[in-house]
C-alpha cells in the first residue's frame, strides 16, 4: 500500500484537517484516525486505498466500538490485597502483638479502648497515604516507580544527588 484515507459518513465525525497516517505491520495495516469526540458511537464510510502503482480500490467499512472493559470495585481489590499481606508470615508477630496489647485493655474504659484501635487504624492509613503520596511524587518527577517493583535503572536518576 502507497496510501489510504478514510471517508466517514458523517462530516462530523473525524477531524478532517487532521493527517491519516497510515502503519504497517507484519500481518496488517494501520490508518491512525483523529476523532472529533468519543468512540461511543458506530464508526462508518469508506476507506480508500492506493497501491504503489497508483491503482484506486474503496472499501465500505462499519466499526463498533469495544464494549467497556469489566474491572472489580476498587474497594474490592484494596480489600483482597488487605487481605494478602495480612497473611504475610512478617506480618503474623505484628498483628499478635497488636492483639496481644487489645486483649490486656479488657478491663480499661470503652472510650479508651476506641482511642487505642482509633490511633492504630489513623497510624496505619497515615502511613499508607505517605508511602502512596512518594510514589506519586516519584511518578511526576519521570521516575518510572510502581508499588511493589523496584529496579536500580529507574531509580538511576535520583542517585547519587547531583
Amino acid at each position: 500500500m502507497k496510501a489510504a484515507h478514510f471517508f466517514p459518513d458523517s462530516a462530523s465525525a473525524l477531524v478532517n484537517s487532521a493527517p491519516q497516517t497510515l502503519g504497517f505491520g507484519a500481518h496488517d495495516l494501520t490508518l491512525h484516525l483523529k476523532l472529533a469526540g468519543p468512540a461511543t458511537a458506530e464508526l462508518t464510510g469508506v476507506l480508500e486505498l492506493t497501491d504503489p502503482s497508483g491503482r484506486m480500490q474503496a472499501l465500505a467499512i462499519a466499526t463498533s466500538p469495544a464494549p467497556p472493559a469489566a474491572h472489580a470495585p476498587w474497594w474490592l481489590l484494596a480489600l483482597a490485597g488487605g487481605l494478602i499481606l495480612n497473611l504475610m508470615p512478617c506480618v503474623f508477630p505484628i498483628l499478635a502483638m497488636k492483639a496481644a496489647a487489645f486483649a490486656r485493655m479488657g478491663g480499661a474504659a470503652h472510650a479508651h479502648i476506641r482511642r487505642e484501635a482509633l490511633g492504630y487504624t489513623l497510624g496505619v492509613l497515615g502511613s499508607m497515604a505517605v508511602l502512596g503520596g512518594v510514589l506519586l511524587g516519584l511518578r511526576a518527577a519521570g521516575v518510572a516507580a510502581f508499588w511493589g517493583f523496584s529496579s536500580s535503572r529507574q531509580f538511576s536518576s535520583l542517585w547519587p544527588p547531583g
